[in-house]
């Protein structure tokens, strides 16, 4: 029989509640137990694997180095008693975080959402939009749509490079040429979401096209902040604007959109990668998801 030497089970349990929730309070809370009771717990762990977990200034607290290694760890160990205990207690419903740009999320996963609940109606899946590229660790999500796949322990698959094309409704071009090499293009309204210096965006874009724009000080610019309002706002006739034309498939189909002639893509060098940590592969659920992602 092999003699394992494993930490008390409840100092885990409050161990990975006060890791998630960065206060001895709130993992008292969430536990229906004394703020004391947790710190006991903490310490007796601490001594147990003789390193401090957290570091401690007053109320305050915060994963130590080794903390935040031993915690990551021990989420995989959490993951693989649920997935046994779901097996065994027969549980149909398996929850899923999935974080994602916003972008992303609107334009490619929410659209087909219904599809993949028909598919799989077990899975509760949980979508969390981030602004920008999150820690991959099981706190954040069970799985990431990132730009950055560099992290350790991960395996990261391709899914999309990102191009931008100039696109219109072509409501508004009321007799010019879809062109972008037509001058009459360039007196209409030009999206942009990039405003340091405005117009950026297109700056970049002729540039690496080698394509000659107008002075940018004749252009008239509808600067939108967001991508998605980018977009929407071309969909609705508001003027020009480069487009991911991954995010726009539907629209460019249905003839909402066109893309205009003589206007070669630009790839940003922005990757989307979906992520997933190795020891967390054989997960059925996590499985059936990236298939899907994959084939979307």
């Amino acid at each position: 029989m092999t003699n394992r030497r494993l930490p008390p089970f409840r100092a885990l349990q409050v161990f990975d509640a006060a890791a998630r929730k960065l206060s001895f309070t709130r993992a008292a809370d969430e536990l229906y137990v004394t703020p004391s009771a947790v710190s006991h717990q903490i310490k007796e762990l601490e001594t147990f694997l003789g390193e401090a977990l957290f570091i401690r200034n007053g109320r305050d607290i915060k994963l130590s180095q080794l903390g935040n290694q031993y915690n990551q760890e021990i989420q995989a160990a959490f993951n693989l008693v649920a997935s046994a205990t779901s097996n065994v207690v027969g549980e149909k419903t398996t929850t899923i975080r999935l974080a994602v740009f916003g972008a992303f999320a609107q334009k490619c996963l929410i659209k087909n959402m219904s599809e993949f609940y028909k598919l799989y109606p077990e899975i509760d899946l949980q979508i969390i939009m981030m602004s920008s590229d999150p820690e991959l660790s099981d706190r954040t999500a069970d799985i990431f749509i990132t730009s950055n796949p560099s992290k350790r322990g991960y395996e990261s698959t391709l899914i999309l490079d990102e191009s931008f094309v100039p696109v219109c409704h072509p409501d508004i071009l009321e007799g010019i040429a879809p062109n972008i090499l037509e001058p009459e293009l360039w007196k209409l309204p030009i999206i942009t979401n990039q405003n340091d210096p405005l117009g950026a965006d297109w700056l970049g874009w002729a540039s690496a096209t080698e394509l000659t724009l107008p002075p940018l000080s004749t252009m008239k610019f509808r600067y939108f902040s967001h991508q998605i309002l980018a977009i929407e706002a071309t969909i609705k006739g508001l003027g020009v604007s480069l487009c991911n034309s991954w995010f726009i498939k539907d629209e460019l189909e249905s003839g909402q959109l066109i893309t205009l002639d003589s206007s070669p893509p630009l790839n940003t060098g922005l990757n989307y990668y979906l992520c997933v940590k190795q020891s967390r592969l054989k997960e059925d659920a996590l499985q059936k998801l990236c298939r899907w992602i994959k084939k979307m």
